[in-house]
């Protein structure tokens, strides 16, 4: 194969994506679809690579100078904290539990300072291969289209220490423990009227059917060694 010619508008801002996993199933993505599942499964995956025990979970902070705090939500009974110490809790929201897709994003930052692909990667021997969108922009406009009727959102993960308190959780953010993935993901929220789009595979997946895009499929370790500076600063 030859090289590919990636064009950035900036250093931090602009990205690629990609998708680390088994061959057969990238080509389904590259082909035009995408298996969404349910934010709740992640966290019962026990991989360090892929899981989170805590996705999609809300987060408050109560110090000492309140005796009591009631945290309240439809889906839950109302919970009363009684402390004199500050505290941080997690709580589950049990119907916020929407379909997500993630994905790898790197920049033209994180080829030039090869900090982009961690030893971690390799841990997941079913990685075979990756899928290369070389049209982010088209990919993510071309998904957001066949749901649109449902108002999905694509954004990069925020990665949190959950060691301190934090204003908010949500879809979007994770553990700083697994900040070396680097994911960006869809978030959307489904409701019972499905669109000709999406295709239901179990109680917890979905199949979306998209246009597809620009991209290749490469051997994982033939894509992690193949990038490099030309000599006119630019990236292939």
């Amino acid at each position: 194969m030859g090289s590919i010619s990636l064009h950035f508008e900036d250093m931090d801002k602009s990205a690629y994506l990609l998708r680390f996993g088994e061959k057969e199933h990238l080509e389904q993505i590259r082909d035009g679809a995408i298996r969404f599942s349910k934010l709740s499964t992640y966290r019962c995956i026990e991989s360090g690579a892929i899981g989170d025990g805590h996705e999609g979970v809300e987060s408050i902070m109560h110090g000492r100078d309140i005796e009591e705090l009631a945290f309240e939500h439809p889906s839950v009974d109302t919970i009363k904290f009684n402390h004199t110490n500050p505290t941080f809790t997690m709580i589950d929201i049990p119907n916020d539990d929407p379909y997500v897709f993630c994905m790898t994003y790197f920049t033209a930052r994180d080829i030039q300072n090869k900090t982009f692909f961690d030893e971690r990667i390799y841990a997941e021997e079913k990685w075979d291969s990756v899928l290369f969108i070389t049209d982010p922009t088209g990919f993510v406009e071309n998904i957001k289209r066949s749901l649109s009727k449902y108002s999905p959102r694509f954004h990069a993960v925020r990665y949190l220490d959950y060691s301190k308190s934090q204003d908010s959780l949500d879809a979007f953010t994770k553990s700083d423990a697994y900040k070396w993935q680097r994911e960006a993901r869809f978030v959307v929220h489904l409701g019972d009227d499905l669109n000709e789009n999406i295709e239901i595979i179990d109680s917890s997946s979905i199949r979306v059917f998209y246009e597809p895009v620009q991209s290749v499929i490469i051997p994982t370790n033939e894509f992690i060694d193949g990038f490099y500076l030309d000599a006119n600063g630019g990236i292939a």
